[in-house]
């Protein structure tokens, strides 16, 4: 991704670790100096809930770990494979550096597409829409960690697992004061679905009743979609089937709210700073295209008491030269941006405490466009994909810690859930040379030079660099890679104007929200792939399983039918580079890479605060 459905990933690149690659970890550092905050109020804790509640029910990883609990399960994976990020620090100058005085956070951003919840489809507008939007329920701190509360204060689960019934918060305040209601995310789910609206976020709504039909535009009725509001503060929500994954979709994009009032006034232009109405725990104030954007503490968040940074500046970085400048100078305090393969290195070497490393799960893969030649064989697809020597790609290039990807889902699900995934093509050039001449290309004579379209980055050009060679010395293909920058290549990709482009995605801690994207109705189909055996198994496997285990078999299957139709070629799953100020806290491992900023705090605070717990989710039995 997380949880929500695999979404494009723009500029980051790194993977989740298998649990004996996790074994890298580090000593902790240890201590950081005292800055002088300067006056602050005193943070009052309160005291932790008695129970925890985290309402998904995954399978269990294998019988011989030490804690088969799901939640260690996802925590153990979740550790970070470089660096801890702690506080206090020492023996580095970046151990003396201070939080600002008034408080701010800056942070790289990279070039987002949107910030209207209903159209986001990619990594940097999600990660803005969660500070400003809040759903039903907020992600949890770090992966493993129970699902918090959000504008849903409680829900219920009907017998047959299809109908949820959710009771919101009454004190839940838009940022014009006017209170958040059931009615708002009716509206706001119906609007995701409109095919006027043209969203590519739909995919992760389709598992409620009556979404796919509305959104595809066979029936017109909005009232047909199974999501209705039974009171102010009462929401029902009836899916196709039961579904025991769906909550872990709940804090996506796609499911959070958005006012009607300014979207009516206002229309595209309502994510202006002047026209934005946000129930979250930010407030958009200012927003310079491609420079800057300011967020604000929000005065009507309900839960506004335990935000603890009063303002973010999100500064916008594509390349991670620009990143990593803006985090020497002082300016940002936590550089998203992807670190490239020689400052990983060097980094690793001289053991700075501000580099982090965490697992993440998301998957870097080129897709073909089937319908565009060489690549509307299947053989041409397969050997390209096995003439790329996967393993070399991520010691030598990348050097982040990835693992090289044999598939598409990723392997740290066999571990944690028993997921039965199949077993992938390895580096095999003679084979592709094979595949390649029974295609009618031997040597690959009479196959035209290939375009091959990235977005702008470092690792990026590497990585193509990379493929590019290993093309043209296993299979004699000439690969003519160009950069872009990250709307061009979506642009392009969307347009179906490619050949072979660069993309990545990241999904929720299901392994099926890998597979929606290739579902022949998905708007994020850019590959223009359609396999109705993989239809009919991504159905099985979303509603037509008994059980958990029956469900990840037909998710399995569905992903062998993947693999052999062959419309993408993965290269590694992420791991994610970055630097912290050890100063910052706060910022948890997620392998979904959901990282509210109501959950960070500067650890130099005259009253350093403890975390305080949010209210606990109640999870009722329904009738």
């Amino acid at each position: 991704m997380k949880a929500r459905p695999a979404r494009h990933l723009a500029s980051r690149a790194s993977a989740p670790r298998r649990l004996a690659a996790l074994a890298l970890l580090l000593s902790p550092l240890g201590a950081c100096k005292d800055s002088g905050w300067g006056e602050r109020a005193p943070f009052v804790a309160e005291p932790p809930p008695e129970v925890w509640v985290r309402p998904l029910d995954v399978a269990a990883p294998p019988a011989d770990s030490a804690d088969t609990t799901p939640e260690r399960a996802a925590e153990r994976l979740a550790q970070r494979v470089w660096g801890d990020g702690s506080w206090p620090c020492s023996g580095h100058p970046i151990c003396e550096r201070a939080s600002p005085r008034d408080g701010t956070l800056g942070v790289t951003l990279g070039g987002f597409e949107f910030l209207d919840p209903s159209l986001i489809s990619e990594t940097e507008g999600f990660l803005v829409a969660l500070n400003l939007f809040e759903g039903l329920i907020v992600p949890a701190r770090r992966s493993g960690g129970p699902y918090e509360a959000g504008v849903a204060r409680a829900w219920s689960v009907s017998a047959d697992g299809r109908v949820y019934t959710f009771e919101l918060r009454e004190d839940a305040r838009w940022s014009n004061g006017r209170p958040v209601t059931a009615d708002d995310f009716v509206y706001s789910w119906r609007r995701t679905l409109d095919p006027a609206t043209a969203s590519d976020a739909i995919d992760a709504l389709r598992y409620i009743e009556g979404a796919s039909a509305f959104a595809e535009g066979k029936v017109k009725d909005p009232e047909t979609v199974g999501v209705k509001a039974l009171g102010p503060h009462t929401l029902e929500v009836t899916l196709t089937c039961a579904f025991p994954f769906w909550p872990a979709y709940l804090a996506s994009g796609a499911y959070l709210p958005v006012p009607r009032e300014a979207i009516e006034a206002h229309g595209r232009l309502w994510v202006r700073p002047e026209n934005i109405v946000t129930n979250g725990p930010y407030h958009l104030s200012e927003l310079h295209e491609r420079d800057r954007l300011v967020l604000v503490r929000s005065e009507t968040y309900w839960d506004r008491d335990n935000v603890r940074i009063p303002r973010v500046i999100g500064y916008h970085a594509e390349t991670e030269q620009t990143s990593q400048s803006l985090y020497d100078s002082g300016q940002v305090h936590w550089s998203r941006g992807n670190l490239s393969p020689g400052s990983i290195a060097a980094n690793v070497k001289a053991k700075r405490p501000d580099m982090v490393i965490d697992p993440w799960l998301c998957v870097y893969y080129y897709m073909f466009r089937v319908d565009q030649p060489p690549f509307t064989d299947p053989l041409v697809r397969r050997a390209f994909d096995i003439a790329v020597d996967k393993q070399r790609l991520v010691t030598h290039v990348t050097q982040g810690m990835q693992l090289p990807a044999d598939r598409l889902v990723p392997r740290s699900f066999d571990e944690t859930q028993r997921y039965p995934g199949p077993e992938g093509d390895g580096y095999d050039p003679q084979r592709a040379r094979e595949l390649l001449a029974e295609a009618g290309f031997p040597g690959g004579r009479g196959l035209p030079p290939v375009r091959l379209i990235f977005n702008t980055m470092e690792t990026h050009r590497l990585v193509a660099e990379f493929v590019g060679r290993q093309l043209e010395e296993n299979l004699g293909v000439t690969i003519e890679v160009v950069n872009m920058e990250w709307k061009s290549l979506l642009q392009k990709t969307r347009a179906g104007e490619f050949q072979m482009a660069r993309l990545g995605a990241c999904a929720t801690e299901v392994p099926l929200s890998f597979l929606e994207n290739f579902q022949a109705t998905s708007p994020r189909n850019d590959m223009a792939w359609k396999s109705e055996t993989f239809d009919r198994l991504f159905e099985e496997a979303r509603c037509g399983s008994a059980s958990v285990e029956a469900g990840l078999a037909a998710t399995a299957a569905a992903e062998e039918e993947l693999m052999r139709g062959r419309p993408v070629m993965p290269l590694y799953w992420y791991t994610r580079g970055y630097f912290k100020a050890p100063v910052l806290q706060g910022l948890e491992v997620h392998l979904e890479d959901y990282h509210p900023i109501k959950y960070m705090w500067w650890a130099d605070a005259q009253e350093a605060p403890t975390p305080r717990p949010m209210p606990p989710l109640v999870v009722r039995a329904g009738p």
